[in-house]
């Protein structure tokens, strides 16, 4: 019997080691955004912003790509610092999230810590390239597209999926 649960025990410790190599290790990445908005959701009694949403637009990158983040503490106090249309550094860790898709979690804007909560549904990726369509050299419109294409993952590689 104890032969047995070394036997189990040494083919779990095995599996699991195993599973741990094989994970795509987080990577970081570096980049530039400039600053659309912030909006305070909540203040505290004296007024001090607690938790603010920043929008923010990925000038490094093709197309119009926005951001939106919700920060709390610290980092609300210090992005209500930042002025509309200042272009600021980005700081990200591309990570495996709960649905099993790597995600690209913002840790600094401008200075601003950040601490990803692994269950905000508030924060979102706005992604869109348009293109001028022309029939016989005139032009009839736009052609958009509406999510990470590979152009775009090949400029900024954080947006892949």
């Amino acid at each position: 019997m104890n032969i047995q649960k070394i036997a189990m025990f040494g083919l779990v410790a095995l599996t699991s080691l195993g599973t741990l190599s094989c994970g795509k290790k987080d990577e970081k990445f570096e980049s530039k955004v400039k600053l659309i908005r912030t909006y305070v959701n909540r203040k505290d009694a004296q007024g001090v912003p607690i938790v603010t949403d920043a929008e923010v637009q990925y000038t490094a990158c093709p197309g119009d790509i926005r951001k939106v983040l919700r920060g709390g503490g610290e980092f609300a106090k210090c992005i209500a610092e930042k002025k509309p249309g200042e272009e600021l550094s980005i700081s990200m860790v591309h990570a495996l999230k709960r649905n099993g898709r790597y995600s690209a979690r913002v840790v600094n804007i401008g200075g601003c810590e950040r601490k990803p909560d692994p269950t905000d549904s508030r924060s979102y990726d706005s992604f869109r390239d348009c293109s001028e369509l022309k029939t016989d050299g005139i032009s009839v419109g736009f052609h958009c597209e509406a999510g990470s294409t590979e152009k775009l993952v090949k400029a900024c590689p954080w947006f892949a999926q």
